[in-house]
């Protein structure tokens, strides 16, 4: 199993509520690892806590952490590892007040990493705490937000992370296919505790949920808030959850499929969708 799941959520202190039909996503079972995981949460007053394990012998459960540091924004990475990795090998990669995971790699790891690393030039380059394609990709991501002037902007141009997003999937894929001609299949999702993107190369590998208020009796506070006068409903509650799974389809999950070619774009309560 390796998944990779992102969220944003308007409401902080609700977003256990909104993800909790969808909590075992967040969890791994015991006997079906051990396991490497990450997780970088965004939570107001733009406070970031960025826990990982670079391996775990028993049971993962990242929606225990979620349900007590009520993030606003959101990044994980579940993956069965049989051998331990040091902790800066292990997604979500950090770089200032940026997050990014990536989900998909190519099959000759040495030569993709020489030449991502003579793709980024400067202190992008010598900044780099690990040893992943992967984050060699992030850092290649980063490379484009500087040439657009959108690395320390505090108001982004969403069109342009947007873009730098999909070119950054777009060179990678390039240089691959001087390793490999068939397509690699890859989902890329960044988030600057301000708003969160989501990019997938091909349909069926990725997949979101957007809750647009709970109207229904709402069955996180039925299950853990034990009052008489609890809370049943939330109606101004939205929050959006991002799923990406090479070998499970959305559609098996209740999800439905991020479309290829463009990114998913989610802010406080506004969802769009910007072609790439």
């Amino acid at each position: 199993m390796t998944r990779i799941i992102a969220l944003g959520s308007s409401q902080p202190a609700l977003t256990a509520h909104a993800l909790y039909p969808y909590r075992n996503l967040f969890r791994g079972k015991a006997h079906e690892g051990p396991y490497s995981w990450g997780l970088a949460m965004c939570r107001p007053p733009d406070e970031i806590e960025h826990k990982r394990r670079p391996l775990q012998m028993d049971e993962v459960d990242l929606f225990e952490t979620i349900q007590h540091w009520h993030p606003e924004y959101g990044l994980a990475h579940i993956q069965i590892a049989h051998e331990s990795r040091p902790p800066g090998d292990i997604s979500p990669f950090r770089y200032r007040n940026w997050f990014f995971s990536m989900l998909g790699g190519s099959s000759r790891h040495a030569r993709m990493k020489e030449w991502l690393q003579s793709s980024i030039k400067g202190d992008l380059r010598w900044n780099i705490p690990g040893n992943t394609e992967q984050e060699l990709v992030f850092h290649l991501f980063l490379v484009f937000l500087k040439e657009t002037c959108q690395l320390g902007a505090y108001d982004c141009d969403h069109q342009a992370v947007a873009i730098a997003l999909a070119q950054t999937y777009r060179n990678w894929r390039q240089m691959a296919r001087d390793v490999e001609e068939e397509l690699i299949p890859a989902v890329l999702t960044v988030t600057n505790g301000r708003m969160l993107m989501a990019y997938c190369s091909q349909d069926d590998i990725g997949g979101y949920r957007h809750v647009q208020g709970i109207h229904d009796p709402c069955p996180y506070c039925r299950d853990h808030i034990h009052r008489e006068d609890r809370e049943n409903t939330h109606p101004h509650l939205d929050t959006v959850l991002i799923v990406g799974d090479l070998q499970t389809a959305p559609a098996a999950r209740g999800l439905s499929p991020i479309p290829r070619d463009q990114v998913l774009f989610y802010h406080s309560n506004h969802l769009e969708w910007i072609p790439v």
